[in-house]
């Protein structure tokens, strides 16, 4: 997998691609998408200082997944990751790339920046879970 990055005002966008088919889009700025009309909270999740909800929605023969995940504090941006499987081919590859998902840490000062992300993705094993349909990551919530 490879990830393009693109930063055309004061958002961001990721992409998770592999052989050049987007698997998962991870969009960071203050203006997330609402979750698709009739769609429902499929998964739960918090860290200290974040929280995370996840949606299901059926789109014909496809599966769309969106996540988001919400800061308690000001100054950060929240996130909306993106996906949409056909299969599970496709749900294996997207379940590979959100399985992976940390939430880091950016600090600035005058003079450097670092950023800082955990060595274990704790809401990795749950996300990769939810989108792979395992009924026991349904109620996850950490």
């Amino acid at each position: 997998m490879s990830i393009s990055y693109e930063s055309p005002a004061d958002f961001g966008i990721h992409d998770v691609l592999k052989d050049q088919r987007s698997v998962l889009l991870v969009y960071e700025g203050d203006a997330p998408q609402p979750p698709s009309p009739g769609s429902s909270i499929d998964l739960k999740l918090t860290l200290p200082g974040y929280q995370l909800s996840g949606y299901r929605t059926a789109e014909g023969d496809s599966t769309r997944y969106d996540i988001f995940v919400k800061p308690d504090r000001s100054g950060v941006m929240p996130l909306h990751l993106i996906g949409t499987a056909t299969g599970a081919s496709q749900r294996k590859d997207l379940a590979a790339a959100v399985g992976g998902f940390r939430v880091c840490s950016f600090k600035r000062n005058h003079s450097s920046q670092t950023l800082t992300c955990p060595r274990q993705s704790v809401w990795g094993k749950p996300l990769a879970e939810w989108v792979d349909g395992l009924p026991e990551a349904a109620a996850v919530s950490e």
